[in-house]
């Protein structure tokens, strides 16, 4: 475990460039912990967005599954509507010939 030392615990012998280097140590020391402490709040704001994100991409998910099934379901409504409509036309041709009539 090494010692930290500062200032107030060198002996006042100790010359003035000694104790510069310390200041200057502790400045960086910090200005690197109020980096990291930056760091971390911004971190922390990514976190939250990501978060969001996530649930909005989840409920585009959602809606696209629902339009996708709606897709589905015209398509299927569609080819009903065609069957019955053949069956229409089926029947016209039928009713058409025993009337003699010429198809238009």
């Amino acid at each position: 475990m090494t010692a930290h030392l500062s200032l107030h615990t060198l002996p006042a012998s100790v010359d003035l460039m000694a104790r510069e280097n310390i200041e200057m140590t502790d400045n960086l020391e910090n200005i690197i912990i109020e980096h990291l402490r930056a760091i971390r709040g911004d971190v922390g704001n990514v976190k939250a967005d990501v978060s969001e994100i996530k649930m909005r991409l989840t409920s585009i998910d959602e809606r696209l599954t629902l339009v996708e099934k709606g897709t589905a379901n015209i398509h299927g409504d569609m080819a009903l509507l065609q069957l019955r409509l053949d069956r229409q036309g089926d029947r016209i041709e039928r009713i058409e010939k025993r009337l003699d009539l010429a198809p238009v």
